[in-house]
């Protein structure tokens, strides 16, 4: 990041490192930089939903949504799809 700010991925790295040290706040923040970077990077809502999916289930459906309306990087879609309905189930509870 010091060398290239403008390098999405390495503060989509950051995020990831920040997730599984279980800070969601310095998480959000590095990849809120990795979207301003570059909207279009698509595996970043799923990471997103990934990290609001306890916290936030209409947050993380959004994000998850958004992941699949980019129709890029579709390894996660099918996931993704069961996510979203099981999210939507917590929320009619």
């Amino acid at each position: 990041i010091e060398k290239d700010p403008k390098y999405a991925l390495a503060y989509t790295g950051l995020g990831d490192a920040y997730a599984q040290m279980k800070d969601p706040d310095k998480a959000l923040g590095s990849y809120r930089k990795a979207l301003e970077l570059r909207p279009d990077y698509a595996l970043v809502y799923y990471k997103l939903g990934l990290l609001y999916e306890d916290s936030n289930p209409a947050e993380a459906i959004k994000q998850f949504e958004k992941y699949l309306e980019s129709g890029k990087t579709p390894q996660y879609r099918d996931e993704v799809a069961a996510k979203i309905e099981a999210l939507k189930l917590t929320l009619k509870r």
